[in-house]
């Protein structure tokens, strides 16, 4: 668990410093820890299951978007 957590903080902590989601990342969690403290389970469901598919796909496309710029300024002429 801990491995799985250390592999998910270096893309966690790349996604808030490469990207502007930080502010709203911390709005969600502390949205998400609301509706758990008056236990409203299926809306806390619903955003944090939309807040990690979110998180996961700026990911990616930002990891995409790096790896093209590098590609594409690494190429012989």
């Amino acid at each position: 668990m801990s491995s799985l957590r250390s592999s998910f903080e270096r893309y966690l902590r790349y996604t808030w410093t490469a990207t502007s989601h930080r502010a709203k990342s911390q709005e969600e969690h502390r949205q998400i820890l609301e509706l758990c403290r008056t236990r409203k389970t299926k809306p806390a469901h619903r955003l944090l299951k939309d807040h990690i598919l979110a998180t996961g796909d700026l990911l990616i496309e930002k990891l995409r978007r790096q790896d093209a710029s590098l590609s594409t300024t690494s190429s012989p002429p």
